[in-house]
């Protein structure tokens, strides 16, 4: 939305800072999470440096391979569009661009995404369906053609009202 915003102050508080003995709780939780995630991310770390390693021994294995050998287990995700939610995880941005960006044979370095980490490899890719790709084009083709219609008499109605000397008579 334009325009201008207004802000009503309803009242001021002055800082405050509650006893420990109310929040003990809150912090203890907050701070078992913080070493979980911690114990979480140096074991990912630890599994990754051996996967390197197995790779790194015989570029012909997979990761489904090394993780069998490590006895480590595998999820899978179904097909997922760059732009759209990733089942099991959810969106992001970040999980995406790494998907994206792997060779057929080759997997990712560690990736945090919402408190969890994952090494993220290509197991299968989805041609894109001609048809479907053609419909859309042409759709996305109108809708941006549109854009810039719009635009320009955005600008030309803005060029004609800079251009006009209007005198308010009330």
């Amino acid at each position: 939305p334009r325009g201008p915003y207004f802000f009503l102050l309803k009242e001021k508080r002055t800082d405050y800072q509650p006893p420990f003995e109310a929040i003990k709780d809150k912090v203890r939780a907050t701070m078992k999470e913080e070493k979980a995630r911690q114990r979480a991310k140096e074991r990912i770390d630890q599994m990754y440096s051996q996967i390197k390693e197995k790779k790194e021994s015989d570029p012909t294995l997979r990761l489904p391979q090394i993780a069998q050998q490590l006895k480590l287990s595998l999820k899978e995700t179904d097909f997922f569009d760059r732009y759209s939610a990733i089942p099991t995880i959810g969106f992001s941005q970040r999980f995406s661009d790494v998907a994206f960006g792997l060779a057929e044979d080759g997997f990712s370095e560690v990736v945090e995404v919402e408190n969890a980490y994952y090494i993220i490899a290509l197991s299968q890719e989805k041609p894109i369906d001609e048809n479907e790709f053609n419909k859309a084009k042409a759709a996305v083709e109108q809708m941006l053609l549109q854009e810039k219609k719009t635009k320009v008499f955005e600008d030309f109605m803005e060029g004609l009202r800079t251009k006009a000397s209007v005198v308010d008579l009330i």
